[in-house]
C-alpha cells in the first residue's frame, strides 16, 4: 500500500537540470515553469503541474540525494528554498528543481527523503 508521507499544494516546478559523466551540470531553459502538486510517498516522488499539465513520477529507488539551494536551472531565487532532487533516468542524471517552501519546510522534505527514505 502507498502511503502519502509528505505533499504540497502549489508547489512551483523549476524545470530540470542534468549531470553529465565529467560532472557539469547543464540546464534546460525552454522548460515550461509552473505550480503544481507535489507528493512524497513510500513509492517515490510525485509532481502534476497544472498547466499546461505535466505528470511526473521519480521512483524511490531511482533517486540519489536530496539538496536545497537558491538556484536552478539557469533561475536564482531568495525566498523560498529549491528542493532539489537528484535521481537516475534512462542512463542520465537529472535534478528536479521545485520549491516546497521556506527553508524549514524545504529541510523537512529533505529530511524526510534522507532519513525516512534511506537516501544516501
Amino acid at each position: 500500500m502507498e502511503n502519502t508521507i509528505l505533499k504540497k499544494k502549489g508547489a512551483n516546478f523549476f524545470g530540470f537540470e542534468r549531470i553529465d559523466r565529467d560532472g557539469k551540470v547543464h540546464g534546460e531553459p525552454m522548460v515550461i515553469q509552473g505550480n503544481g502538486n507535489l507528493r512524497l510517498t513510500n513509492k517515490g516522488l510525485y509532481f502534476s503541474r497544472w498547466l499546461p499539465k505535466m505528470d511526473l513520477f521519480i521512483p524511490i529507488e531511482k533517486i540519489k540525494k536530496v539538496e536545497i539551494g537558491n538556484s536552478h536551472n539557469g533561475r536564482w531565487i531568495l525566498f523560498p528554498m529549491i528542493l532539489k532532487v537528484v535521481y537516475e533516468e534512462d542512463g542520465q542524471i537529472k535534478v528536479f528543481g521545485v520549491t516546497v517552501g521556506w527553508k524549514k519546510v524545504a529541510l523537512e522534505w529533505k529530511r524526510q527523503m534522507e532519513e525516512d527514505m534511506i537516501i544516501d
